[in-house]
């Protein structure tokens, strides 16, 4: 991924699917750090001019603006602790299903840059595919769970599993707000807290 130059259209999508999740474009240490980048930080420099003349391109008035520093910086630890979370959550996948049965973001299907964070194959023959997030409150949980649905592919039959990883979240009113979503949510999604996709891995229920 690192060194394969991305198309300009894939740089754009990404910094637009960012501002989506954070509130913000990313700097060159957020999107290094992020795992859903189309490629690294260089590879963008040496292609596009860097993230200065990627914003040049989208069309940004002031695409070296340095305000809104504050904003930046609690989503930057927003996304730090997703980061955290994806790092915890694969070392736990690999202890219950093998490092062999565990992909990092695996595609949602084959030819697409779409992906989840996790593809799962289980010892009897099934797949599903994790995609995490992080959200303060069950209000940032919807636009989360909205942008990861919006991310999925139409044709995907595999059981997805959308899994917020805040412990300390209102779980309850995300669900009952999940429930009375006007687009309903595929039958093949299910969007859970962690403690709760925990207990059913635990219990062997996929």
């Amino acid at each position: 991924m690192n060194g394969r130059r991305p198309k300009k259209e894939e740089v754009i999508e990404f910094m637009n699917w960012y501002k989506e999740l954070y509130g913000h474009y990313p700097n060159a240490f957020e999107f290094n750090n992020c795992p859903q980048r189309p490629s690294s930080i260089k590879t963008v420099e040496r292609y596009y001019g860097g993230l200065v003349g990627i914003k040049k391109e989208m069309g940004i008035a002031n695409p070296d603006d340095r305000k809104g520093e504050r904003r930046a910086m609690v989503a930057s630890a927003s996304m730090a602790s997703s980061i955290l979370s994806e790092n915890l959550m694969y070392a736990s996948l690999i202890e219950k299903y093998g490092k062999i049965n565990v992909h990092r973001w695996e595609p949602y299907a084959d030819g697409i840059q779409k992906r989840s964070d996790f593809g799962i194959y289980t010892a009897d023959g099934k797949h599903y595919f994790i995609d995490i997030f992080w959200a303060s409150n069950y209000k940032n949980a919807m636009n989360c769970i909205n942008i990861k649905l919006n991310k999925i592919p139409e044709g995907v039959m595999d059981q997805i599993f959308l899994v917020c990883t805040n412990r300390e979240i209102n779980k309850k009113e995300m669900y009952l707000r999940i429930k009375n979503k006007t687009n309903k949510i595929p039958g093949n999604i299910t969007v859970l807290e962690i403690s709760d996709f925990e207990s059913k891995i635990t219990a062997g229920d996929f």
